[in-house]
């Protein structure tokens, strides 16, 4: 009877962990901007990281939760950097950050699924990383002319509003 318990308070764990994901997963692919991309992707690592180890599997980076550590100080960083650079690197960390987690949440359903598709995994992550890089490609761009157009008018401070919502 105990271990019969056991193994439903398990599956009831796994259950609701799956759907935390799924619904965390669909939160980051609907960021509006490439911050908020980089922020929900930095968090999205962190707790599939912390979920695939809670169900068993081994964290695969050499420096661990170190790097999960390290995303806050590094989105705060980028903070201070002008907006045509901020453009970019919430951008890179929003691909590599989001891929980790597509990586991680296919290691969580190998685990809940036998393990057999794990050696997929990393091409799942790869992939999702790619596909992220690749949206921004638009955003990117803007801000490169946004910074040609600051250094031609010889105008650091002009404002570059390209995704600003119409008022109304």
């Amino acid at each position: 009877m105990k271990n019969e318990n056991t193994v439903r308070a398990a599956h009831a764990f796994r259950l609701e962990f799956l759907v935390l994901v799924l619904v965390f997963g669909q939160s980051v692919t609907s960021a509006e901007t490439l911050q908020d991309q980089a922020e929900r992707s930095a968090a999205a690592d962190a707790l599939t990281t912390m979920g695939g180890v809670a169900l068993g599997a081994t964290e695969a980076n050499p420096l661990g939760i170190l790097t999960l550590l390290a995303k806050v100080p590094l989105l705060a960083h980028v903070k201070t950097l002008p907006q045509d650079e901020q453009a970019e690197w919430h951008a890179t960390y929003g691909a590599i950050w989001g891929g980790a987690a597509a990586n991680n949440l296919c290691i969580i359903g190998a685990i809940l699924t036998g393990g057999a598709l794990a050696v997929l995994c990393p091409v799942a992550g790869v992939a999702w990383g790619f596909k992220v890089w690749n949206a921004s490609a638009m955003e990117r761009e803007l801000w490169s002319i946004c910074r040609q157009e600051r250094a031609y008018w010889n105008n650091p401070q002009m404002t570059c509003n390209f995704f600003k919502k119409p008022v109304g």
